[in-house]
């Protein structure tokens, strides 16, 4: 069974972060095997989608990891700084990126993969912050047509329920945040949905990186938020995860530039 490389934001376009991001995935690239890999990116790929170079400079790295590890085994959620500056978000921006990424502007949610046994099912944080028109501040949303559907596929999706293991990921943050105004808008309605039914739950947004084993209140194995891939000095987790060991044997890949 492949081991999973989890990352996200990384904010391609704000100050060193493309050079980061190239030397990162080089590094994954060159060390990983891509027949043993899942590569999962919780949003935020790029800094400001208002900067077209940005988006392609995304779409160039992510056909690096495509290339290594294959199509289907690298998986992508959008973040709010995918659709526009952050805190300001744009529709047609969204459709832009979804167009370059999964080559189709209208990529539904949840987006639901089956890979070695693991169903990975993606959500959209942005969906109900943007409801088909422009979003404003940094706070996501999924809301209640994304929910019932993540319902209905952990509840009665026969594939997904024959896996070994169910994983979900998103872009923002649905446990507690350090700063204000940040938080998933209907986390407590995700962690109902969701709560003792899936194996890891995978994010981002917050650039300060946490994990929870066995959280109690969410019945969940693993949690973990990578907080920035591409982060320097403070370096954000490269966490490679075995979903077929115990939590503790994850380990952070740190494939950050030695130089």
């Amino acid at each position: 069974m492949r081991k999973i490389l989890h990352l996200t934001d990384l904010h391609i376009g704000k100050g060193n972060c493309t050079a980061i991001c190239n030397s990162v995935i080089t590094n994954i690239i060159s060390l990983l095997d891509g027949n043993d890999y899942i590569v999962v990116i919780t949003g935020d790929l790029i800094d400001d989608a208002t900067i077209a170079s940005q988006l392609d400079e995304a779409v160039a790295q992510v056909k690096r990891l495509h290339d290594h590890f294959g199509t289907e085994h690298v998986l992508i959620a959008p973040g709010n700084h995918d659709c526009g500056t952050g805190t300001n978000g744009k529709s047609h921006l969204m459709k832009k990126f979804k167009e370059a990424i999964f080559n189709n502007p209208h990529e539904k949610f949840p987006k639901t993969d089956i890979v070695d046994n693991i169903a990975f099912i993606g959500l959209d944080s942005m969906a109900k912050e943007m409801d088909g028109l422009d979003g404003f501040g940094a706070e996501g949303e999924l809301g209640k047509t994304q929910r019932d559907d993540l319902k209905d596929i952990l509840a009665n999706d026969p594939e997904v329920n024959s896996c070994d293991y169910r994983v979900v990921y998103l872009h923002h943050r649905p446990v507690k945040f350090n700063l204000p105004g940040l938080l998933l808008k209907d986390h407590a309605e995700l962690k109902t949905v969701v709560r003792g039914k899936i194996d890891m739950l995978l994010f981002g947004h917050e650039h300060e990186a946490d994990y929870w084993h066995n959280e109690s209140q969410w019945r969940i194995k693993r949690m973990y938020n990578a907080g920035m891939s591409t982060r320097n000095p403070q370096k954000g987790p490269h966490r490679i995860i075995d979903l077929a060991g115990e939590p503790a044997s994850d380990i952070d890949g740190s494939f950050y530039p030695t130089a």
